[in-house]
């Protein structure tokens, strides 16, 4: 390369001083140099100021900004704001990269001018296992990531299914983000889904690129976002819905219909055996209204039936069994 394109590293930070110590030292370790690491400090009331600091005294490439806490979407806008970069890079404060990820993802952006999103792999560990590397912190430890490239309704169909990486997994042209804009504020811990989704629907080509050294690493905690399933759900769920008004593709729009009223049916079950009997029956009985055959619908509006009834600790066994076996095991319990 002659000339070294600025990639803008984007930090958003909340009290995570314990974990933030060790994110900019994975920066400094970058083999690729022309970079400015942005740390959006979201009002943090621990030690976040003087751990990023330390690091702004002693490189000028590391910048701190203080807000008033607005959340992950808020902060990663104001480093959008401020970012200089011709290629963006978002890392969570507690996450790491390994150290050719900045460089193998900038050289490959500047060789494939048509590519907007060159994204890598993930692993993940725990903080008191740092050399840890699972694909997963599911029971079964396997990759999830579908590895895809392209562009146009492939791409939308793999991102209307799941998202397909991490937050920290891409390198993003800057165009790409002219286009799109900003986070929105209202669908965290599921705001970087929602942003690749629109990329997408934008015209962004992603590639995924399997190189040695260019991993994200996630860190696992229990202070983890994703450790609230219900949140999670409520929040899918209000993605999705968005996404029935942003897709123009009627058979992804049909995709996305099918998938929302199993995950409304999903999010009954959790509900009821979190205690909420009665907003887990309102959701069981709107997937039964959502669902497009007759079997699911019978199923999700039995299940609602049935709640009031059954054990909630294991209504799952309940609800995810056929009507015939669920009834016979609810006759036994009752017994």
């Amino acid at each position: 390369m002659d000339k070294i394109p600025c990639v803008s590293i984007i930090i958003p930070a909340f009290n995570y001083g314990a974990f933030i110590r060790h994110t900019p030292d994975s920066i400094l370790n970058q083999k690729y140099k022309g970079w400015e690491c942005i740390v959006i400090d979201d009002g943090s009331t621990d030690n976040t100021a003087d751990v990023v600091r330390g690091y702004a005294d002693r490189d000028e490439r590391v910048i701190y900004v203080y807000q008033k806490n607005g959340g992950t979407s808020k902060a990663r806008n104001s480093g959008l704001s401020r970012a200089k970069g011709e290629y963006i890079q978002f890392l969570d404060a507690d996450d790491l990269l390994e150290s050719r990820k900045l460089q193998r993802h900038a050289q490959y952006l500047d060789d494939n001018p048509e590519v907007d999103i060159v994204y890598g792999g993930a692993r993940y560990f725990r903080t008191e296992y740092p050399d840890e590397r699972r694909h997963s912190m599911m029971e079964i430890d396997a990759p999830w990531m579908p590895e895809v490239s392209g562009s146009g309704k492939g791409i939308q169909e793999a991102l209307v299914e799941r998202n397909i990486m991490v937050v920290s997994a891409p390198l993003v042209r800057r165009r790409i983000i002219d286009q799109v804009g900003l986070f929105d504020v209202m669908l965290p811990p599921l705001e970087d889904w929602d942003y690749w989704v629109r990329c997408a629907i934008n015209g962004g080509r992603f590639h995924y690129l399997e190189e040695d050294g260019t991993l994200s690493l996630i860190r696992w905690h229990p202070n983890s976002s994703s450790s609230d399933r219900i949140r999670m759900r409520k929040q899918e769920l209000r993605l999705r819905h968005k996404l029935s008004r942003m897709l123009q593709d009627e058979s992804l729009i049909e995709y996305n219909e099918l998938i929302l009223a199993y995950y409304d049916g999903r999010f009954g079950v959790e509900l009821v055996e979190a205690g909420h009997l009665f907003s887990g029956i309102w959701r069981l009985l709107n997937a039964s209204y959502r669902s497009s055959s007759w079997n699911e619908s019978l199923k999700w509006a039995y299940s609602a039936l049935v709640a009031p009834f059954a054990p909630r600790r294991n209504f799952h066994r309940i609800a995810y069994r056929p009507i015939k076996e669920s009834l016979n095991l609810l006759l036994r319990r009752s017994a």
